[in-house]
């Protein structure tokens, strides 16, 4: 398999223009802001069309923020109005946009095993809201899961 390298700003530039087509994109995770449910450099995300519907809390989006884009998980939603947050990222850590800086939804994740993770289950939404209530002890839990060899 030959691999290419693009400009970010080609790169997401062809993932806007995939969404806009109505058809989904498989992209390589990068960042550590969705550890621990998203391992950057091993996962793949599976983004795809969506509707407003879509976008409710615990749904993961990738979204325009400050000129760039970043994926992150809707934790508050009023109207037209989306806060997002990493779920590796402490409770201060917060972005705010509209719904017309989503791009796409975070429909799947592959893990490097192959198996396919439903980011909008319910399983996977129960296992969100049990993480958001850990908040404030969150980085202690991260800080061990790092030392830990991860298979999944």
């Amino acid at each position: 398999m030959m691999e290419r390298s693009f400009a970010n700003r080609d790169f997401f530039a062809l993932v806007e223009q995939t969404i806009g087509e109505g058809r989904s994109i498989t992209i390589p995770v990068n960042g550590v802001s969705m550890h621990p449910f998203i391992r950057s450099g091993r996962d793949k995300a599976v983004l795809s069309p969506f509707d407003a519907s879509d976008l409710r809390v615990g749904a993961i989006v990738l979204f325009r923020y400050r000129g760039t884009h970043v994926m992150h998980r809707i934790v508050s939603r009023e109207g037209g109005r989306l806060t997002m947050q990493g779920d590796g990222n402490n409770v201060s850590t917060i972005e705010t946009a509209e719904i017309g800086d989503v791009v796409a939804l975070v429909r799947y994740v592959i893990k490097p095993s192959g198996r396919v993770v439903d980011c909008m289950s319910e399983a996977q939404m129960r296992r969100f809201r049990m993480w958001r209530l850990l908040n404030p002890v969150r980085r202690y839990i991260m800080a061990l899961d790092r030392r830990m060899p991860h298979r999944r």
